[in-house]
């Protein structure tokens, strides 16, 4: 199986316009499937998009499909990888488990895994900043990893579309702030859309 990083980008910055007029600046990542025979034709749009002086970014990921046949829940998942803290001891997840439960992951130990829940905290001990990663969609999961050498997250969606359709999978938003904000008053980020070409 042919892998990703066999296939073909193209980056450039872009400006779009969501659904309430907010115009967002940023960059595309495109990639165009051509080596895999199972995905070829498929063209994935990855949107890093900022609000001028609002300390959100925003991961809109455009999936064009032109492979001939119709995906069914089909799995897209994206992968981040994180150092909040120049010692890598020093920096955790924060997250509910499936459970409920608040579980606090510190990178640079022993291997620790678990599916977290939105909002997802990334904290450094020396840095006063969190990031925040909240995920509008309650079907969009999680799975956070820990090691001695990595904290990471993938994130994941299952899509459905026909053959010579454009869509977005729900997006994901990046928030800076000193401060955890609570899931119910991010929760009107999940409205912001934009239009498939």
């Amino acid at each position: 199986m042919k892998t990703i990083l066999e296939e073909d980008f193209t980056s450039e910055f872009v400006k779009k316009t969501d659904n309430f007029g907010n115009d967002w600046e940023g960059f595309c990542i495109t990639i165009s499937i051509e080596k895999n025979e199972k995905y070829k034709g498929l063209k994935l749009k990855q949107y890093f998009l900022l609000l001028p002086e609002v300390p959100v970014m925003m991961h809109a990921v455009e999936v064009i499909q032109n492979t001939g046949r119709f995906f069914v829940n089909e799995p897209i998942e994206t992968g981040n990888f994180f150092k909040s803290d120049q010692d890598l001891q020093k920096c955790s997840f924060i997250s509910k488990n499936r459970d409920g439960k608040t579980i606090e992951a510190k990178a640079g130990r022993k291997p620790f895994e678990f599916e977290g829940k939105s909002p997802l905290i990334i904290k450094g001990k020396n840095n006063e900043e969190l990031l925040q990663i909240f995920l509008p969609s309650e079907k969009t999961w999680s799975w956070l990893c820990v090691d001695t050498q990595v904290l990471n997250s993938w994130i994941g969606d299952y899509i459905s579309c026909e053959d010579r359709t454009s869509m977005f999978i729900n997006s994901r938003f990046y928030i800076f702030g000193k401060e955890r904000i609570e899931r119910d008053i991010l929760i009107d980020l999940g409205n912001v859309k934009f239009n498939s070409n």
